[in-house]
């Protein structure tokens, strides 16, 4: 597999997982910094996250958001993989 190949592979990753994770964030009903707080980071991270910017994934403390994906009831595989359907359960508020 090429450079090439592998760098095109890692941006539609980073753009369907920010494209996903805006969805979870929009249906908890959190701003950018609401999100960041839970997270552990900042809203400029959770930005670039959300617009599939390179990089940026390395900056969510992924413990955290697994915490709150298991809160929200909130399958892991599809914030990561996009497999299966984004389901709020009846989790607390965040």
């Amino acid at each position: 597999m090429s450079d090439e190949t592998r760098t095109c592979e890692a941006r539609s990753y980073a753009e369907a997982f920010g494209m996903r994770l805006r969805l979870l964030r929009v249906s908890l009903r959190m701003s950018q910094p609401e999100l960041a707080r839970i997270l552990g980071t900042n809203q400029n991270s959770i930005s670039r996250l959300e617009r599939g910017i390179n990089g940026a994934l390395t900056l969510v403390c992924q413990g955290r958001l697994v915490a709150l994906c298991t809160k929200q009831r909130v399958p892991l595989v599809w914030i990561y993989n996009g497999t299966g359907v984004m389901q709020l359960g009846e989790g607390d508020a965040p």
